[in-house]
């Protein structure tokens, strides 16, 4: 069959059949999700698990072993990889090919990580299971503020992640830079001599003092009320008056009046992030699978705009990476 012929003398079809063809691959473009990198399955899983003083040997015996004895239970792993340093155990998981959906097999490793929980030391901290390495952060916005301290910029951040979540689109927010808070016991040698108390028995009275235990509940009239003792530490003033009595003696002592007690952040801190030499919070926006990263992107533009207007005078959110406007250009 000629198809040039059947076109000229089927004209009228012809050019129907081509404007509906224009028409389909215009609409298509401007509908098809548009990212820079493309949405893929990543079959691995990383299991870190921290031992706070434990050697290799250790790590390996008491932790990786009985998680990995678990782990191997699952008919869809591959591969199962193993890493025992000083402080430290990570576990790779790979499934096999024939795995479509991975989802249920991570949240079966979960539970297979769970399930070992109670054979690990006590000592040993719960074993994370990561399992998002197809995550891509499209923008990245920096938050500074000049004469702010870390906790004013960090409450600022969380404001401005609550309201980035409720974007049309935005699958997660995420923080980088947020450094853990402390609050630090110093005491001097001489000092806790003097008093009669030692290290260990002032450890044992804040941990026993800092506890949440079950307390039964109270039937009155219709309702049922939940007792909750009182003694749980709500600032560092709580600290500050904590009463200890040495052993022995009568008279109770201060905490206070044997150490010295402040509120900070964790030192070394395990992250930093700095803006134009400033300190900063770094705010990763990522988008929701099939979704279209260019109208993301004016939707989250718009929004911040809208939330500059409500931060503290000082305070400025700058963004940093915003790959919109590269793909915007590449479709271009």
């Amino acid at each position: 069959m000629n198809l040039a012929g059947w076109c000229i003398k089927n004209n009228r079809t012809a050019v129907a059949l081509f404007c509906i063809i224009a028409l389909g691959g215009v609409m298509t473009f401007f509908s098809i999700p548009k990212d820079e990198d493309p949405d893929f399955t990543i079959r691995a899983a990383l299991i870190v698990t921290q031992f706070p003083g434990a050697a290799p040997e250790r790590v390996e015996e008491l932790v990786t072993d009985k998680l990995e004895e678990k782990i191997r239970e699952m008919s869809e792993v591959k591969v199962v990889s193993s890493q025992s340093m000083s402080n430290l155990s990570i576990i790779k998981v790979e499934v096999y090919d024939r795995v479509k959906d991975v989802a249920p097999v991570w949240q079966k490793l979960r539970n297979k990580v769970d399930d070992a929980v109670p054979s690990l030391p006590d000592e040993a901290e719960r074993p994370s299971v990561n399992d998002e390495f197809g995550d891509v952060y499209g923008i990245l916005i920096a938050l500074t503020g000049d004469g702010f301290t870390y906790r004013e910029l960090k409450d600022a951040a969380d404001d401005l992640r609550d309201q980035l979540l409720k974007v049309d689109g935005v699958a997660k927010v995420e923080r980088w830079g947020v450094q853990d808070e402390r609050i630090f016991v110093d005491f001097s040698n001489s000092r806790m001599a003097s008093a009669g108390i030692s290290p260990f028995e002032l450890a044992q009275v804040i941990d026993r003092q800092n506890t949440i235990q079950p307390s039964g509940s109270s039937k009155v009239g219709p309702e049922r009320i939940i007792i909750e003792p009182t003694g749980e530490f709500k600032d560092e003033q709580d600290i500050f008056s904590l009463a200890i009595r040495p052993a022995g003696e009568k008279s109770a002592v201060r905490l206070a009046d044997v150490t010295d007690i402040s509120r900070g952040f964790s030192d070394p801190p395990s992250t930093l992030a700095r803006y134009n030499g400033k300190p900063a919070l770094m705010l990763a926006v990522s988008m929701a699978d099939g979704g279209n990263i260019t109208e993301l992107g004016d939707r989250v533009a718009k929004r911040l705009e809208e939330l500059k207007q409500n931060l503290y005078h000082g305070l400025e959110a700058e963004i940093l990476v915003f790959q919109p406007k590269y793909v915007d250009a590449a479709i271009t």
